[in-house]
């Protein structure tokens, strides 16, 4: 999870500064709006947004409480907590429905890509050590 961190904020961090809209930006879509790639990777530039995607990833859907308690946070924590999940609902990451939180799609496939991608990178490195 470090390196999913890191290479996330690294990636935030290059593409701040390019300006919405310019043709070369990358950008993921949903079905009713464009979300830039620095503020997809912005929305998972924290441990704990990290965790609660990696949770309901691989659990499904989870109550708010149920998924406080996955994540390791106490229920202490419910306001640092709601500020999480709203950064993630903001970008188009996660959906309440049922008092459930779950993935939507753009944010599974985003997930995936990432987490392939830096997986596919770790290898990569074990192969180029020198010998």
């Amino acid at each position: 999870m470090v390196n999913f961190l890191k290479e996330l904020k690294r990636m935030s961090e290059d593409l701040r500064d390019i300006p919405q809209g310019y043709p070369n930006s990358s950008a993921l879509f949903t079905s009713t709006e464009e979300i830039p790639l620095y503020k997809a990777c912005d929305a998972l530039g924290h441990k704990i947004r990290v965790r609660i995607v990696e949770t309901i990833f691989a659990r499904g859907p989870l109550s708010y409480v149920e998924l406080c308690a996955a994540v390791g946070l106490e229920y202490r924590h419910a306001g640092k907590f709601g500020y999480h999940l709203k950064k993630l609902v903001e970008a188009g990451f996660l959906v309440t429905k049922d008092n459930l939180y779950n993935l939507t799609e753009l944010g599974e496939r985003f997930y995936r890509n990432v987490k392939e991608a830096l997986t596919k990178g770790d290898e990569k490195d074990k192969k180029s050590n020198f010998s």
